[in-house]
């Protein structure tokens, strides 16, 4: 005979089903000051869900947020949530408290009177934003890539900032043309994505090597890249330097 099983409702915040949710792998704790998976399960089934988990999105190969989140924190926590799924106390899609993470970013919007120029500007984005900075400051515009504006105020060899460079190559849609016939890029290796700087000869690997690039041997030929972390700037600077840009060209994200 069938056995009717109570579920549990949890209170809500910002309310996302369990089955959106993905255990980061940089989350291993199971146990901590005596207190089980098990105990914690029985403690969320009396009292519901405490604390909400801590979640960030998960983005897809361009770059975008898909509807499922990564929980990089309060893992024990999901595994409690997890177990009472399995003993079928829980619904797979029943909302679960969480706090996205927040991050900040720069974009760059073109302001003031568009419509003489609305023709000129990239066909990326119509959308137009309408904005206020913590000074009170108003400003309404469309939005525009790094690329875009680095070639339009360019005077001469176009130029941008290292951490600009970084965060429009990593955001997949811009190629730089580097000095002496390189290339840097994002790719998407062993299902990561990373920054290559592809056109090298063997004369500059020493070089590239003492900037801070690692190399890889990837099907039999050697490839290098700009480190993906926050160290990647440094990098990217010190390559800019040997290398300086010669031309920024967009692309589609891959």
């Amino acid at each position: 005979m069938a056995k009717a099983v109570k579920k549990i409702k949890l209170s809500p915040s910002r309310d996302i089903p369990f089955n959106k949710l993905v255990l980061s792998e940089s989350n291993v704790r199971r146990v901590k000051a005596g207190i089980s998976i098990e105990d914690l399960a029985e403690d969320v089934g009396r009292r519901g869900l405490l604390q909400g988990l801590n979640v960030r999105p998960i983005l897809d190969a361009n770059g975008q947020e898909t509807d499922m989140w990564e929980v990089p924190a309060g893992g024990r926590r999901y595994r409690a949530l997890e177990l009472l799924v399995k003993q079928k106390r829980l619904a797979k899609t029943a909302p679960i408290p969480c706090l996205p993470e927040f991050s900040e970013s720069t974009i760059h919007v073109v302001a003031g009177l568009l419509l003489p120029i609305w023709k000129r500007l990239p066909n990326e984005s119509t959308r137009v934003y309408r904005l206020q900075t913590d000074a009170g400051e108003r400003v309404i515009g469309r939005k525009v890539s790094a690329t875009w504006v680095a070639n339009v105020l360019a005077a001469g060899a176009p130029k941008l900032a290292p951490d600009t460079a970084f965060a429009a190559l990593m955001a997949g849609r811009t190629v730089l043309d580097l000095a002496e016939g390189v290339q840097l890029r994002r790719v998407r290796v062993i299902a990561r994505h990373r920054i290559e700087l592809s056109g090298f000869n063997d004369t500059m690997r020493d070089r590239l090597r003492t900037c801070g690039l690692f190399s890889e041997i990837i099907s039999w030929k050697l490839r290098m890249f700009v480190p993906p972390d926050e160290g990647g700037v440094e990098v990217l600077a010190k390559l800019l330097e040997h290398h300086p840009i010669e031309r920024i060209a967009e692309r589609e994200a891959a």
